[in-house]
């Protein structure tokens, strides 16, 4: 168990590298850590928003990170050099959410101004504006292939050409708000993100096997071709007779008092260390609890009970 101290304020957003090496975390003070996800060691300290970091995100090859601010401006940043490479400026509003395209050549965001921006950045060029939400727009994801864009307010999601910003399809709610679409379940719009091979849906529960949830990928997709990364769906009112989905390796349970393996309880949360912001990579669960602890919980790859299993707190 190790203690790692740096944000003077609380931690607002936290994510994974896709290599799972790095480990990034936002805070109120309106600086981005950036952690060595295996020994706890900060690598970086990101400086120069004037407000709140409310999310981070790495590229997919993990070389840059974008971060998000209620100062309405969006950073890129080289993760290893903790160097600024680009500062993106139009919106209105505090920005959300960002999201990088697959090829990382473009980057997403989202805005309190009710609008979505997509940026070239190498050049930091504004190519499209996206406006048809009537409410703050609280994240954006793209699909695999770069083509579509998908964005949530409060009771609606929307889809776009990435290309010609036009908007394709409007899926709205009755009830509840939506909060993201790449990785959270709500009520009425389900808002879910796949693998590129269409096997697995990511969920905060954890991986989702498409394979033995045939009732999953009717629902997601209404055809037979394979889903990809963005794919958002609205579940109709009344739908039941579902089966109940295969979950696959670690997640949290739906009440979040649970980190689960395979969709069984595994290792109970006091409520002291419930997340408030979570992230998990494969084997390993990142907690921000209620009292601003960052805990790092890494288990065995194979399953429970292996002696591999470790947590540092943060």
């Amino acid at each position: 168990m190790q203690t790692l101290e740096g944000h003077g304020e609380n931690v607002t957003s936290v994510v994974f590298s896709h290599d799972s090496r790095q480990l990034a975390l936002a805070s109120d003070d309106g600086t981005v850590k950036i952690w060595d996800a295996e020994t706890g060691r900060c690598m970086q300290t990101l400086e120069g928003h004037d407000e709140r970091v409310n999310l981070v995100v790495f590229s997919h090859d993990s070389r840059q990170l974008a971060s998000a601010s209620d100062d309405g401006t969006v950073k890129i940043w080289h993760t290893e050099m903790g160097r600024c490479m680009q500062m993106l400026e139009g919106h209105d509003g505090s920005v959300n959410s960002v999201v990088f395209s697959h090829d990382s050549r473009q980057l997403a965001s989202a805005s309190c101004d009710w609008t979505v921006k997509i940026w070239d950045t190498e050049t930091g060029r504004c190519m499209q504006t996206l406006e048809d939400h009537d409410e703050n727009v609280n994240s954006v994801v793209f699909s695999h292939d770069s083509r579509q864009l998908t964005s949530a307010s409060d009771e609606t999601v929307k889809i776009w050409d990435a290309e010609t910003g036009g908007c394709m399809q409007t899926l709205e709610g009755n009830g509840g708000w939506v909060n993201s679409v790449a990785g959270q379940v709500y009520s009425v719009v389900y808002p879910i993100a796949f693998d590129p091979t269409g096997s697995y849906l990511f969920t905060y529960r954890g991986p989702v096997n498409l394979d033995q949830s045939s009732s999953v990928r009717h629902i997601a997709r209404g055809s037979r071709d394979a889903p990809m990364i963005g794919d958002t769906v609205c579940i109709p009112d009344g739908i039941g007779g579902l089966p109940e989905p295969q979950w696959r390796g670690y997640g949290l349970s739906s009440d979040r008092a649970w980190i689960a393996w395979c969709g069984k309880n595994l290792l109970w949360l006091h409520s002291e260390y419930r997340p408030g912001h979570f992230a998990i990579s494969g084997a390993t669960v990142v907690i921000r609890c209620g009292n601003g602890r960052i805990i790092v919980i890494g288990f065995s790859p194979a399953g429970p009970g292996s002696r591999h299993d470790r947590a540092l707190e943060m």
